[in-house]
C-alpha cells in the first residue's frame, strides 16, 4: 500500500521535472510558475531563520523504512532551471522573480558556509542501509548532495 504522501511525492518528482519545460516553452507562465513553487521551498529554507535546511521534514519513518517526503533537490533544480529561463528571455524580471532568485542565492551561500555536522551528517554517521538511522542518514545525505549538484 502506497502511502498518500509517497504519492504525493511521486506526483512532486513529475511535475518539478514537467514545470521546466512548460518554462520553455511559455514563458507567460513563468509567474505562475514561481508562484506555486516559491511558497513550496519556503517550507524546507526560511532565509530569516539560522537554520539551514529542514532536510528532516523531507523524510519520515514508514513502516520501518524511511520514505521520501519532498524531492527538495528536484524543486531547487526546477526553480533554478525555470529561473534562468526567465532571465535569458526578459530584459526586466519579475518582482517575484526577483523576490525567488534572492531566496536561491541565500539558500546558495548557506549551503557553501555549511558543515555536515549541522545536519547531522559527517564521515562519522552511520550509512547503512541496514538500519533506520543509516536510512535517514543515506537519505538526508542524497537530497544534499542534489542541492550541490543544482547549485
Amino acid at each position: 500500500r502506497v502511502d498518500r504522501r509517497q504519492r504525493q511525492m511521486c506526483i512532486r518528482d513529475s511535475l518539478y521535472t514537467g514545470v521546466v519545460e512548460i518554462a520553455q516553452a511559455s514563458p507567460t507562465l513563468h509567474h505562475v510558475i514561481f508562484e506555486l513553487l516559491g511558497p513550496q521551498l519556503s517550507n524546507y529554507f526560511n532565509p530569516k531563520n539560522t537554520k539551514t535546511i529542514d532536510l528532516e521534514s523531507c523524510i519520515q519513518e514508514q513502516s520501518g523504512a524511511i520514505v521520501l517526503l519532498e524531492p527538495l533537490d528536484k524543486l531547487v533544480g526546477c526553480l533554478v532551471l525555470c529561473l534562468v529561463v526567465h532571465k535569458s528571455r526578459r530584459k526586466n524580471i519579475s518582482s517575484f522573480a526577483a523576490g525567488l532568485n534572492e531566496h536561491i542565492q541565500c539558500l546558495c551561500k548557506r549551503l557553501i558556509n555549511s558543515e555536515l555536522e549541522e545536519f547531522e551528517l559527517d564521515k562519522s554517521s552511520n550509512y547503512s542501509l541496514e538500519s533506520l538511522v543509516g536510512q535517514k542518514n543515506h537519505a538526508k545525505a542524497s537530497i544534499l548532495l542534489g542541492l550541490y549538484e543544482d547549485m
